[in-house]
């Protein structure tokens, strides 16, 4: 595909801004969706919940432009992971602290994958059946969640209200994505959070304030000032952070099918490596770390625009709100039941990608009732996890709570049993096989 501008190609000042706004549109919804989630979850005052998505948006800013100008600098989103909301979402009942060391610990274990050769050793373990079992796993482990807040949440209306008004804007936000095109498909999320909550504002009145009197120093309180180690959170954390580095190297590797760019070994690790800078200061700040997102490439190709500079004036947006306090708490009032709207879109998506993976592996071979297996038993057990009483979870040792209620961990230790233990294939086999095809 010929592009506008190349990936290298600085492209005028006006093109600059329209396309930053564009890509700022995109960062900005992801930052919403999963930012407004966690916050709500750490805290009921709405001061604190304002400083959470303040330092948020600031450091996601900060990674886009690390990864733009040192890492892999490709035109690629970076978010917040969803599947580290999930080992915070098992980790509740543990201290912030704990949950954010741990974050610390998958960073660094990040920038250790990248500047070593651990990723090949990674890469061996998740086979392309592991793949599809994790990126299902994020999708089943988060309905519990989603049923939260999609029957009620921090908004007027009561349980059933709420559930019919988000099935309702689904709908509408599947045809939308059917029918729109171009600047308004590619910032379809930006779109419903601004519409859907005033349609929900409009149907079931509740006071929307605006937080002016939030002292400048609010941002810099609530780091992680001491190294918490809860055995049972850093083994949830660094489960999920190996699931994070292989998204990471996923959506590096799309991008890199539509760019074409020369040296991508060394992007590769270039790329984890900011990554996992990234969530080490995302850890000491106290807020949930990211990861690149595979969403960049429809992107390019829509706007026929490959030049990673584009990024730059997109992350100013995102740091410029983050900065204004009175911004970032409007972020906080959007209601919780559109919040679960957009994450069932983004899941219905990474559920799509999953199945492409499991069935792509398979080329044009027939069903193979063994990765049916593994796949299927996977992703009973990390949906039987997610469904944990918290009554039964808390009855478990210590050292076990944050791990088997955590849907995604339980899934993937499974799933790596039953590819890599029960079902392991010896070199006979393989032999074979390969001899079948030939």
């Amino acid at each position: 595909m010929e592009f506008i501008y190349g990936l290298d190609e600085v492209p005028p000042r006006g093109y600059l801004i329209s396309s930053g706004i564009q890509w700022a549109a995109v960062l900005l919804s992801y930052v919403m969706i999963i930012g407004t989630v966690v916050s709500a979850m750490h805290f009921t005052d709405p001061y604190e919940q304002v400083y959470y998505i303040q330092k948020l948006l600031i450091i996601t800013a900060f990674a886009v432009i690390l990864q733009v100008a040192a890492g892999h600098r490709l035109p690629a989103i970076f978010g917040p992971a969803t599947v580290l909301l999930i080992g915070i979402i098992s980790s509740q009942s543990f201290s912030t602290g704990a949950v954010y060391s741990a974050v610390i610990a998958g960073g660094i274990i990040g920038v250790i994958a990248g500047s070593t050769g651990l990723l090949r050793y990674l890469a061996r373990l998740f086979t392309k059946r592991v793949v599809a079992v994790v990126l299902m796993l994020i999708v089943f482990t988060m309905i519990p969640t989603i049923v939260s807040l999609i029957t009620g949440g921090n908004g007027a209306a009561g349980a059933p209200e709420s559930f019919l008004f988000a099935f309702a804007s689904l709908l509408i936000i599947f045809a939308a994505n059917k029918l729109l095109s171009g600047f308004f498909k590619t910032t379809l999320l930006l779109w419903v959070i601004i519409f859907g909550t005033a349609g929900y504002m409009l149907l079931f009145p509740h006071e929307f304030t605006i937080i002016s009197s939030i002292p400048a120093t609010g941002i810099l309180t609530g780091f992680t000032d001491s190294f918490v180690i809860e055995p049972g959170v850093m083994l949830s954390f660094i489960i999920c952070y190996f699931a994070l580095l292989i998204n990471d190297i996923g959506s590096i590797q799309g991008v890199s099918e539509v760019v074409k760019p020369k040296s991508m070994k060394g992007r590769f690790k270039r790329g984890v490596v900011a990554t996992g800078i990234v969530n080490i200061i995302s850890g000491l700040c106290g807020v949930i770390g990211g990861v690149n997102y595979s969403t960049s490439a429809g992107i390019i190709l829509d706007s026929r625009c490959a030049s990673r500079f584009t990024l730059i004036p997109a992350a100013l947006m995102l740091a410029l709100i983050g900065l204004v306090p009175q911004l970032a708490s409007l972020i906080c009032g959007i209601p919780l039941v559109v919040i679960g709207c957009l994450l069932i879109y983004v899941l219905a998506a990474q559920f799509s990608a999953s199945l492409h993976v499991f069935f792509g592996s398979m080329k044009n071979q027939e069903f193979d009732f063994e990765s049916g297996i593994i796949v299927g038993l996977s992703v009973i057990v990390g949906a039987i996890a997610s469904a944990i009483p918290a009554d039964v979870a808390h009855s478990f040792p210590l050292f076990l709570q944050p791990v088997v209620p955590n849907g995604f961990v339980m899934g993937v230790i499974t799933v790596l049993i039953m590819e890599h233990v029960v079902y392991r294939k010896n070199s006979s086999e393989i032999i074979k096989q390969k001899s079948v095809k030939n």
